[in-house]
């Protein structure tokens, strides 16, 4: 089935057809839109109801759908470049692995090399990321840090991911207000603090070095990021005072 603006469209206004697959494979190049009704409304919206909510594709499938979100299609689209339309690309092709995982987590089909192999793509776009821009006006949301944030949160939650997988994301997560050249004003705060929240209520990350790794440096955006973040995880957590010393960081400016 060939799938432009008004089949996609179509689709999301009906039933699903009896095999998505075909269908899915159509849609998937629409996540790259700069459009935000086709990227999001329409595109990643079937995806989230077929793929998650809906559960319609086989573990061949879902495992299909992994391999397009890795590919040079997908969180590869232009990698390192900064204020292009590649970034919707790469975003919603990392949320799409959100998507997958969160499948895998509710109804296991993944190996545990399988696994590996996706924590390490998600891990090395979490580290190579460099366009942070969350709302891109005329184009809707771009959202890297939170859509990354969203992929690895499915990650410390997998059966798969102990300590050592654990600190990976711990790493990359705290690396992202390192690059950002804005304070976060998107909500990335929450997101970033949810699986960092989970790691530690699973018993995956002590809090001690969740308060240590979002110590902030000398750099104004990045100290305002990651105080931020530690106020997201201090109310999610139930204001634990371990975090303390970092969501009460002072300020470096008057």
């Amino acid at each position: 089935m060939r799938v432009d603006a008004e089949a996609l469209a179509r689709a999301a206004a009906n039933e699903p057809p009896p095999e998505v697959w075909p269908t899915l494979r159509e849609i998937l190049p629409f996540l790259a839109s700069p459009d935000p009704r086709l990227r999001d409304e329409l595109a990643f919206g079937l995806l989230s109801d077929w793929v998650y909510e809906r559960d319609l594709l086989v573990p061949s499938e879902l495992r299909s759908l992994l391999a397009f979100a890795r590919s040079e299609d997908g969180i590869r689209r232009g990698l390192g470049e900064e204020g292009t339309d590649n970034v919707f690309a790469r975003s919603f092709a990392v949320l799409v692995i959100a998507l997958a995982l969160a499948v895998d987590n509710r109804t296991p089909y993944l190996t545990d090399e399988e696994f590996s192999q996706v924590l390490a793509a998600t891990l090395e776009y979490a580290a190579s990321e460099r366009d942070l821009r969350g709302f891109v006006p005329g184009k809707g949301w771009a959202h890297a840090a939170a859509h990354v944030a969203d992929a690895l949160g499915q990650c410390v939650s997998s059966r798969y991911a102990a300590a050592t997988e654990s600190r990976l994301v711990l790493d990359a997560l705290c690396s992202l207000p390192s690059r950002s050249a804005e304070v976060f004003g998107a909500e990335e705060d929450e997101r970033i603090a949810i699986p960092l929240a989970a790691a530690v209520e699973l018993g995956k990350l002590s809090l001690p070095e969740v308060a240590r790794a979002l110590e902030p440096g000398d750099d104004r955006v990045e100290r305002i990021n990651r105080k931020h973040i530690a106020r997201s995880l201090y109310f999610r957590l139930e204001r634990p005072d371990e975090l303390l010393p970092v969501a009460t960081t002072p300020a470096l400016y008057g």
